[in-house]
């Protein structure tokens, strides 16, 4: 459902706790290996119940890096044995954990108002973006646009001489979640690669 990437938070993960220990010397952890979370405040030990490892990345945005699952209580309060069922990338001790989180269905949401962001952060180690891949849009001194938006990404400069041109549409893409002053798209369509210089806007 997550495929790894980033997702973006706002100022607010609301982040349950971190991995703390593990019978292993080192990590990072692969499927299967053992390991303790401690819970920031007292939580149930659920055998099955499952939760998403995160890192921070920048401000506001956050790299999923796998999926945990409950086994077991630890010896500790406030701690619980978890399984590593998925890794996106390196899942270690420190991590932060959290509940999964609900990525908003394919309804679209119509938007009136014309709302104006910039792209924030990719959801890769490459400079640019195609079609299924995620991003961070963050929409300045406003809240970001409710989930199920569609979004446009437009470019203003010929992409061979760089020379001012009319504003013309490079790709379509759809908020799937949404907090605060940012927004994780989604790309559905598009003419060419998305890169961080283009413009994101509800209206086109």
């Amino acid at each position: 459902m997550y495929s790894g990437g980033y997702v973006c938070l706002g100022d607010n993960a609301g982040f349950l706790g971190k991995i703390v220990a593990s019978g292993k010397k080192s990590s990072p952890f692969h499927e299967g290996d053992e390991l303790e979370m401690e819970f920031s405040i007292f939580r149930p030990c659920v055998a099955g119940e499952k939760y998403i490892s995160m890192d921070k990345d920048t401000i506001g945005v956050y790299k999923i890096t796998g999926v945990l699952e409950i086994v077991d209580k630890a010896l500790k309060d406030k701690r619980c044995v978890a399984r590593v069922k998925e890794i996106y990338d390196v899942v270690k001790r420190g991590s932060y954990f959290t509940l999964p989180i609900q990525f908003e269905p394919s309804d679209i949401v119509s938007e009136n108002a014309m709302q104006i962001g910039k792209i924030y952060k990719m959801h890769s180690q490459r400079v640019m973006a195609s079609v299924g891949e995620r991003l961070c849009v963050l929409f300045k001194d406003q809240l970001a646009p409710k989930a199920g938006t569609i979004v446009y990404f437009y470019d203003t400069k010929d992409p061979v001489t760089g020379h001012e041109v009319t504003p013309y549409m490079v790709a379509k893409g759809k908020l799937i979640y949404s907090y605060s002053s940012y927004g994780t798209a989604v790309i559905m369509a598009a003419d060419r690669p998305v890169t961080k210089n283009l413009v994101v806007t509800t209206r086109f």
